[in-house]
């Protein structure tokens, strides 16, 4: 499978490309006061506000730093609507077949996210499940933008 990598600090991750419609650079975003942290803001995107995650924030408890390969990754959700998701140092795609991942020999409770890991040129790289990525405060900000 197509997996998106972005860094966070030093550490890899991958994204999967099929759940990516669009990467588009980094741009200014409408912050929501009150919004968990995670939460980036609104991007006008098309013509519509789409909801922004810091997914560095998730992975790193830090919010993404605006570095040059920063980019916006745009997917599409279950009920049809969008989610952005921020990465830093988007640099490039990787095939990696479903059988060079393997579940980790530890797993924290914190990360429910955090999928499996592959060895690649670069060193370890971890899945991110987007699925898993949407936490309680974050599905409840959506059901609102849903409702509203």
């Amino acid at each position: 499978m197509l997996h998106v990598l972005f860094h966070a600090g030093v550490e890899i991750f991958a994204f999967p490309a099929l759940r990516v419609e669009r990467v588009v650079p980094l741009a200014s975003l409408k912050r929501l006061p009150g919004a968990p942290d995670a939460f980036a803001g609104l991007l006008l995107f098309r013509g519509s506000p789409v909801p922004v995650v810091d997914l560095v924030q998730l992975v790193q408890g830090r919010a993404s730093a605006e570095v040059l390969g920063s980019r916006i990754l745009i997917t599409v959700l279950d009920d049809g609507g969008g989610l952005g998701w921020i990465a830093e140092s988007v640099r490039d795609t990787v095939w990696i077949d479903s059988s060079e991942f393997q579940t980790p020999p530890v797993r924290t409770d914190g990360a429910p996210w955090l999928g499996k890991v592959a060895s690649i040129k670069r060193g370890f790289v971890q899945c991110v499940e987007p699925s898993e990525l949407i936490t309680g405060e974050i599905r409840k900000l959506l059901r609102m933008r849903a409702a509203g």
